[in-house]
């Protein structure tokens, strides 16, 4: 068993240092490719010092000021638990790999756990969530820091609120799996061995371009890259010269459309027509930096529920 330091947390600060020596739990699934918010090209360039890495963004410390709330509202869901906070860093050396777990669980029967607090909205739990399963970023975060703490086993506690009060909670138990540990350990150890030798990985560049663009944010004057031998840079300026040329072909039609719209609505600032609700109301001056922005009138068109097509009914074909 590999020798896993358990360091006390004082600071914030000193706990964001900390974090940047190691891939931490939160960051495992972008070695998979399956994280919500990071990419493995973003966790190497936050590794190397290649982009601008944002440690403690404003996701993070939403969740650490919901964070109590959801322990406590955990703790009344199961009684016979006790939860306390975690406050400790969890870290494998050797291996560059460290956790910080929101919560330590002890259940009634002696076992230990760990407890990984979210808060989603509503929107959020349908696109990335189930009923039956979280996110895999999250499993896989959840179960670097049942290794690392050497928990018998984990609980995700999801608190799916819509901000206006209302709260529904889902839980998630994670057991011990020693082949997920493995490959956790090697995907670890080989992105460690790509930042040794410099072996930068492809960015996903539907996910990247921030990234890509804060690392080159200016030109060196008059320098001149030879490309000529790169037969992908053809491809992708033909591609984007003729989606640049949809784009403003459609943007004309919607310019047209909304002109044709505007123009049969008048000076009214509400239209009912079959199936729509349409509102042209005034957004009023505003100052913007140095010059004033003129008001105008926006455009607002909302399908009406019971006019929306009812979606197809699955049958089962007879046997």
């Amino acid at each position: 068993m590999p020798s896993i330091e358990r360091r006390p947390i004082v600071s914030v600060e000193q706990w964001l240092d900390w974090r940047k020596l190691d891939v931490t739990a939160s960051n495992v699934g972008a070695l998979f490719g399956c994280h919500q918010y990071k990419t493995i090209f973003g966790l190497y360039a936050d590794k190397t010092g290649g982009g601008e890495a944002q440690a403690d963004s404003a996701l993070m410390e939403r969740g650490r000021d919901f964070e109590i709330a959801i322990g406590k509202r955990t703790g009344r869901d199961h009684p016979d638990w006790k939860i306390r906070p975690a406050n400790v860093y969890f870290r494998d050396p050797e291996l560059k790999l460290g956790a910080t777990p929101d919560f330590f669980i002890r259940t009634r029967d002696g076992r230990r756990g760990v407890l990984q607090t979210k808060l989603v909205n509503p929107f959020s739990f349908r696109r990335y969530w189930t009923p039956e399963l979280p996110p895999q970023w999250i499993a896989l975060q959840t179960l670097t820091e049942m290794m690392l703490s050497r928990a018998t086993f984990g609980l995700i506690a999801c608190c799916e609120s819509d901000g206006y009060g209302t709260h529904e909670m889902h839980y998630y138990e994670v057991p011990r799996v020693a082949k997920a540990e493995l490959r956790i350990r090697e995907a670890v150890a080989r992105f460690w061995q790509a930042v040794r030798i410099g072996e930068f990985p492809k960015p996903d560049y539907g996910r990247d371009g921030g990234l890509i663009a804060a690392m080159y944010p200016t030109a060196k004057p008059g320098s001149v890259v030879d490309l000529r031998h790169d037969n992908r840079m053809p491809e992708i300026l033909s591609e984007r010269d003729k989606l640049k040329a949809e784009i403003a072909a459609k943007t004309a039609q919607v310019e047209a459309l909304e002109a044709e719209l505007k123009d049969k609505v008048g000076e009214n600032e509400t239209a009912l027509c079959s199936g729509w609700t349409v509102t042209l109301k005034e957004v009023k001056a505003a100052l913007v930096k140095e010059y004033t922005r003129k008001a105008y009138r926006k455009i607002n068109a909302k399908r009406d529920e019971a006019a929306k097509e009812p979606e197809p009914v699955k049958t089962e074909s007879a046997a």
